[in-house]
């Protein structure tokens, strides 16, 4: 079993504990390490359900953002921990409601407020450069993210935040996997909601239109060089290395060749800009309202991405090629969850580019083809190095495969068995180039 990405409940037994402080007389604040990731970990000695409990040093805790008093504590200065309020809130006017996304790797609880519900998200990775706070606030006047009500840190970590929760919304990825499974079953291209689609590359492109404009020391975009091109081909073999060990020659093989021949279209980005992206954009990282509406939300970066990558700017694309990805996987489950294969038989559909493959690799491009339409739009030109979707569409794709090797990496550390699904599913769309 391989290790899960963030310490939560009943996870705890393992690690070794770093600093544990007291930040009022209710509630503590736990620094720990499993030897190579640390955790911070608020908790409190309040009774909660056995999922929220933890153990440290013995004796059994609960984490704190599942108990009321917190938020409140918190809220109301009683804490030594570092409070912003961006806007005003009376915390005895909060009333808890529950937690929601109890599966997620960070906890998240809902409120409710004399203004609408809240969504309490606290965090387990240890991280200074924890960006999500920078970005909300930033994002606060463009209306693409969800608004920013407070957030508090400890000794300069951020710790969680307090954000507007999003009613009536959904993951747009579940009606995306429903269209996969549909046009399975009548071999052509169906079920897909175009509104949905132009959402996105509307959002998305407000998104970093946005991100262009940012003139502060974290996010000021600037020209994309022959050093960053280099750093993005380091970073690509560094990758590939790291899961040499754990894939097929023949894939290793076809993946070094690929390495070469898409990353040489990263010259191609030379003089545009490089700006602050989002990093891990999938369809779980929006929310789609039935007025067309799209919330962009989880701003921490890609969770696995080495520290020395964390702040760097990037191109736009970049994102457009996260996006890419979460339909293959999207398409890889449909097809594995559709003809009730396991997860090993799926990874030969892809890696053999049988029939099924074949379909939901065309229905991807569908999907990527229609959100690039729109994205391009109101895209500002000095984003891209071209205004057209298909020459475009060739230059995600390098993103595409360096992306593909990040889900690799990550997925060897936390899923080992998930490689073979970001591999094949890549190989597959190459095969078929």
């Amino acid at each position: 079993m391989s290790p899960k990405r963030w310490v939560r409940g009943g996870n705890t037994t393992s690690l070794d504990i770093l600093l544990w402080k007291k930040v009022c007389d209710t509630i503590g604040v736990v620094i720990a390490t499993d030897g190579e990731t640390q955790y911070i970990l608020p908790i409190t000695s309040f009774g909660c359900r056995e999922k929220q409990m933890v153990k440290i040093d013995g004796s059994t805790f609960c984490e704190a953002e599942y108990i009321p008093v917190f938020l409140r504590e918190v809220l109301s200065g009683k804490t030594s921990l570092e409070l912003i309020n961006y806007e005003e809130l009376d915390p005895e006017s909060l009333v808890f409601e529950g937690s929601v996304a109890e599966d997620a790797t960070n906890p998240h609880v809902l409120y409710s407020a004399k203004n609408g519900k809240l969504l309490l998200k606290g965090y387990r990775l240890y991280r200074r450069d924890n960006p999500e706070v920078l970005f909300l606030r930033y994002l606060s006047h463009y209306n693409v993210a969800p608004r920013l009500v407070a957030s508090y840190s400890a000794g300069g970590v951020p710790l969680g935040i307090l954000v507007e929760y999003i009613e009536g919304g959904i993951d747009p990825g579940a009606p995306l996997y429903s269209s996969a499974k549909e046009t399975l079953a009548a071999q052509s291209i169906t079920g897909l909601d175009w509104n949905i689609l132009k959402s996105i590359g509307k959002a998305v492109s407000i998104f970093h239109n946005a991100m262009l404009e940012c003139m502060e020391e974290w996010c000021k975009p600037s020209y994309i060089d022959t050093q960053d091109i280099s750093v993005w081909r380091a970073r690509m073999k560094h990758y590939l290395n790291e899961i040499a060990g754990v894939i097929p020659s023949t894939w290793l093989e076809i993946l070094n060749l690929s390495l070469q021949k898409y990353s040489k279209r990263f010259e191609t980005f030379l003089d545009t800009y490089k700006i602050r992206i989002h990093q891990d954009l999938h369809f779980s990282q929006m929310i789609y309202k039935p007025t067309g509406k799209i919330y962009i939300v989880d701003f921490e970066g890609e969770p696995g991405r080495p520290p020395e990558y964390n702040t760097v700017l990037e191109p736009a694309l970049r994102d457009i090629a996260s996006i890419a990805r979460g339909a293959s996987y999207i398409s890889f489950y449909a097809v594995k969850d559709y003809y009730g294969l396991s997860l090993e038989d799926t990874v030969k559909v892809f890696q053999e580019r049988e029939r099924p493959a074949k379909q939901l690799n065309e229905w991807a491009q569908e999907v990527l083809e229609k959100i690039v339409e729109e994205y391009l739009r109101t895209l500002s030109k000095r984003l891209t190095p071209t205004t057209s979707p298909a020459e475009a569409l060739e230059l995600v794709f390098p993103w595409m495969v360096e992306r593909a090797l990040y889900e690799a990496y990550y997925e060897k550390k936390y899923r080992i068995q998930n490689v073979a699904v970001a591999i094949s599913t890549l190989l597959s769309i190459i095969n078929g180039k």
